[in-house]
Formats: C-alpha cells, structure tokens, sequence
C-alpha cells in the first residue's frame, strides 16, 4: 500500500472514530432523562466512579505498567487539566437536570471559541478577526436561548451550561501549554475527582435496580468509552477536523430525547441553537480552508 492510500487509510479511521465518540457523548442527556429517582450527586458519583474503572482498564490494556508513569508525569498541569474534567462532569449532570437537554448541549458547542478567548488573555494568543465575528454571533444565539429562562429557575441551570464549556476551554489551555499532557491518565484522575467530590452528598446506596445500569452506561460507556474513541481517533486527524466533527453531539443529543421522549426545544433554543452550531460550523470550515 503506497503513501496516499495509507494517509487516507488513517484519515478515515480517525474520523470514523471521533465521529463515534460524538454520537456516544451525543446519548448523556437521554440516559439522564432515563433515570427515575437518582438525584445529580448521586448520578454524579457513579457515573464518575464507573468512567474511572473504564478508563484504568483501558490504560491498563493499552499502556500496560507504563500507566503509572503517565499518572506520575502529568504533574499538577494534569491535576489542573483533571480539575477541569471533574467540574466539567459535575455541571454537565447538573445542567441537565434544571434546564433542556437542547440548551445545555448547544451552549457546551461554545467551547471552541472560549478556547480562543482564553488562549489570547492567558497565552497571547492572536484571535484573527473572523473569530470576533463568530464570537459576536455565537453570543446573540445563546442570549436568545436563554431570553426564556429570566426569572425562571431553568436560569440556574444556564448558569451550570456555562460552566461546561469555560471548564473545557481550560482544558485546552492548559495542554496547549503542555503538550505533554496525555488527555486519558488526566480524563481517569478527573473522574477521581468528580467521585471524591460528590461522595459527600450523595447517597450511593439509595439507587434503585432501575437507574444503576444506566448509570453505569452513563459512566463507562457514555463518558469512558466516548473518551477512549476520541483520544484514540483525534490523534489521526487535525484538530480543527476534530471540532468540526464534535458538532454531532449538541445536533444529535436534543434529537435522541425529542424522538424518545418527546422533550421538544423551545422555539428560542431552535433559532438561538441553529445560529451558534451554523456559526461554530461555519468557522470551522474557514479554518480547515485556511490550512
């Protein structure tokens, strides 16, 4: 096999890949909506107990006993990345359960562009003017989403959406100033956190035969399994391919539990959400054009 075909061999396998982690993550706000008397930090604490265990197999299996010196070389930027990863987690079960699947997804498709804010203020990173402009639109879309949750208590659920992707886009500061960082070891000590923290107040025991598998698929196979899928696939693919495909997730995640449910998004989250995913999309595009 020559060299074109081997390139578009990997190619596509990284693109099948992150594809596949989109759809996974794209199924947390049914599994949420499947569960019957979980509260958040109990939800919180074995979704993030089941996607520690999967990821330390999956190192394990992977990386043999070279795991442990991933854990040991990530230092305290790995700790700050897992920081990261344990709030996002937390506000994403939260987020859920106080405002719409539809919101909460889209408003997470902003990470990309608080990425680039963080990186100018934290990095010195330029931000070229086709991002300003998406910026702009990307803030009009999700002012219009949210128009409907002023004096309603769904705003404290916005409030927690907003922490999704700011926890993210700190992820991707830290390890643009650490390329080091290997993204699973940190994923697993996230997980740890996120566990440890929610240990406090939740009530583990209470859960019913009902909602433990699906918490269980929530943690190992939504969160574990869509992580291992787009670590391993991001690797093959450039980064702005990678945004670009992780669309799928707030497109397809409001779908899975319209369909299932019948959980409808407000006409405000319909118009705001079409304009901040056309308006990501649309830059993602120009910057794959550009390179």
């Amino acid at each position: 096999m020559n060299r074109p075909d081997l390139e578009l061999e990997k190619t596509l396998r990284g693109v099948t890949l992150v594809a596949a982690s989109a759809i996974v993550w794209s199924t947390g706000g049914l599994i949420v909506r499947l569960l019957e008397s979980a509260d958040s930090w109990t939800t919180v604490f074995w979704r993030s107990a089941s996607a520690c265990l999967f990821l330390l197999v999956f190192l394990a299996m992977r990386d043999g006993r070279k795991m442990f010196g991933l854990f040991r070389q990530m230092g305290w930027p790995g700790l700050g990345v897992g920081f990261f990863f344990a709030s996002a987690s937390i506000s994403f079960v939260v987020a859920l359960n106080l405002t719409s699947v539809a919101k909460t997804l889209v408003i997470m498709s902003c990470t990309p562009l608080l990425a680039a804010i963080f990186g100018r203020v934290f990095l010195g990173e330029p931000i070229r003017p086709a991002t300003y402009v998406t910026i702009a639109a990307v803030m009009g879309g999700i002012a219009l989403m949210v128009s409907d949750s002023l004096g309603s208590g769904s705003a404290l659920g916005d409030f927690f959406a907003f922490l999704i992707p700011v926890s993210f886009a700190g992820v991707i500061v830290i390890t643009r100033r650490y390329h080091e960082i290997r993204m699973t070891p940190a994923a697993c000590a996230g997980a740890a956190i996120a566990m440890l923290a929610s240990l406090a107040f939740a009530t583990p025991f209470s859960v019913t035969a009902h909602d433990l598998p699906l918490l269980f698929l929530f943690g190992a196979g939504q969160l574990g399994a869509g992580m291992a899928l787009f670590v391993t696939g991001a690797r093959l693919i450039p980064a702005a391919h990678s945004a670009l495909l992780g669309m799928l997730e707030p497109i397809l995640g409001p779908m899975w539990v319209w369909l299932a449910l019948g959980e409808k998004p407000a006409e405000g989250v319909l118009v705001g959400g079409t304009i901040v995913i056309a308006s990501v999309v649309a830059k993602t595009l120009l910057d794959i054009r550009k390179r």
